[in-house]
């Protein structure tokens, strides 16, 4: 490099000095002087800039031969291969696409499956993790029932880590469905909720992985999506910040402001430190009303628009990865997780709210999830006045049906996040290995479910039942819910900026 750079500078001096020659002959002083300016802005400029070229090109080829060699040096065992990452930066190969930030959704090459959320999980899950641990992905795979019982694709996964250091897993990824009784007669829903493991030998001496990308080609040099960051479990402490939050069991699509409203108020006085939303087509008002309550923190709005991809044939709207991946995404942070929609509401029928309630139930340790029996609430002939809204169900409709039986039919639940696996709509369907649950009396606490239940109810309106349960919270809630008016008014009124997690 040092020779180079002498030669470019003889040859640049040496036609400097052709045409100060030149301009002596001529005995030009006018000539001479833009000479001498010349060499002056060869030396003054020119001179650091040719050697801080040299020097960056010296490092780069520097850096590209440690990359050589630590690369040959690395040596990774147990169904892991080698790897020349030089090769793999290099490549001419097309490289995946980055999803669509308003989508959020990763394709996956030459296949029908696509990916929404990944999750290393280091947990002692059983066979799941006989091997070592695992990164669980959440996505979506087309199948077509009922002639194929699960997604028959065979695909890998390629690992990043936090040292630059990418991996191909040679073992082939195991696809689990989240709903574990799906509907195999339901032969027009092509589209399922999956689970896409990859499985993380115990030997690998790498740091926590970062980033995943699945591929269809066993040594994962092509055909692979975009890679998705991955959220990390073990950063969970046997007394998390929080105690309690609510995972909305459906992506919403409309709502009614001033419900919308009462339920988290509601949420908030039952001991709820947050409300987590999914979002599938609300409008840029409803948005602007959650935005209130996002600036505090207390609802967590995440995007999920299965019609931005065109998938309509899944069943329930994709509900399962909406539920799984809010257990997921918020196990670190959150010691008991709600499961309920916006037509329902846990209510403790002793205790004040549900952190007294389950410390009233918690009798051993070994109970993760706690399902309380529904009941269909309508409303009451009695007009009850609710301040000015005049309106919220939790204090109009008092008059109930009997709960369901204890066989799980419609129940909703609490469950503790990090002792639970795969969470279904009316149970829990999967819980780590020890951990069971426990079917709550009707008369400690209750599911109540605001919805229109039909003539089969009206006709015989003797089955009814009065409970005022709810009357106790009253006051402040009307209270909330009146503090909380000028934000629904504000968000139909001004334009903000749409906020997401």
């Amino acid at each position: 490099s040092s020779q180079m750079l002498l030669r470019m500078l003889l040859r640049r001096l040496s036609m400097s000095r052709y045409l100060l020659t030149r301009g002596m002959r001529k005995k030009g002083m006018f000539t001479v002087t833009i000479l001498v300016i010349f060499l002056y802005y060869v030396i003054r400029y020119m001179f650091p800039v040719m050697l801080e070229e040299l020097q960056y090109t010296e490092g780069i080829e520097k850096d590209a031969l440690r990359t050589l060699h630590a690369t040959k040096s690395v040596l990774i065992k147990d169904g892991l291969e080698k790897r020349n990452l030089l090769s793999m930066m290099t490549s001419s190969r097309p490289q995946p696409s980055a999803p669509n930030p308003l989508t959020i959704w990763y394709q996956i090459p030459g296949t029908t499956a696509i990916l929404y959320s990944a999750y290393f999980d280091n947990r002692p899950l059983g066979a799941q993790t006989s091997d070592g641990p695992i990164i669980r992905i959440l996505g979506i795979g087309k199948i077509n029932l009922p002639n194929e019982r699960t997604f028959t694709q065979k695909l890998f996964c390629r690992v990043s880590y936090s040292n630059k250091q990418d991996v191909c897993l040679s073992k082939e990824v195991t696809k689990i469905f989240m709903n574990r009784k799906p509907n195999y007669n339901n032969a027009q829903m092509k589209h399922h909720d999956l689970y896409f493991i990859c499985h993380l030998p115990v030997s690998v001496v790498f740091s926590q992985p970062t980033k995943v990308s699945l591929s269809t080609d066993r040594s994962c040099t092509s055909s692979y999506s975009y890679p998705l960051p991955i959220r990390k479990l073990s950063t969970f402490s046997l007394t998390p910040k929080l105690e309690f939050g609510v995972c909305i069991q459906k992506a919403i699509y409309q709502i009614n402001q001033y419900h919308l409203v009462a339920f988290i108020e509601m949420t908030r006085l039952l001991g709820a430190s947050f409300v987590a939303i999914y979002d599938e087509s609300l409008n840029e008002t409803d948005i602007r009303l959650l935005n209130e309550y996002i600036k505090d923190g207390f609802v967590r709005l995440k995007r999920f628009r299965l019609g931005d991809i065109g998938i309509k044939d899944i069943p329930w709207h994709g509900q399962h990865i909406v539920m799984n991946d809010c257990l997921y995404s918020n196990m670190a942070s959150t010691k008991y997780l709600v499961y309920i929609d916006l037509d329902e509401m846990i209510t403790p029928h002793q205790a004040i709210n549900w952190p007294a309630m389950i410390k009233q139930l918690n009798k051993s340790k070994t109970i993760a999830t706690y399902s309380f029996r529904n009941s269909f609430f309508v409303p009451t002939r009695k007009k009850i006045r609710v301040n000015s809204l005049n309106g919220s169900v939790y204090l109009t409709h008092l008059l109930r049906t009997p709960p369901t039986p204890g066989n799980h039919k419609r129940t909703k639940y609490i469950t503790e996040a990090h002792s639970t696996v795969t969470v279904g709509v009316h149970v829990v369907w999967e819980q780590l290995p020890g951990y069971g649950g426990y079917l709550v009396s009707p008369e400690i606490g209750l599911m109540h479910h605001y919805k229109y239940v039909g003539n089969r109810y009206v006709a015989t309106g003797s089955i009814f039942t009065e409970d005022n349960t709810m009357l106790k919270y009253k006051d402040v809630l009307n209270k909330a819910i009146q503090e909380n008016i000028q934000n629904i008014r504000k968000a139909n009124t001004t334009t903000s900026k749409l906020d997401y997690m």
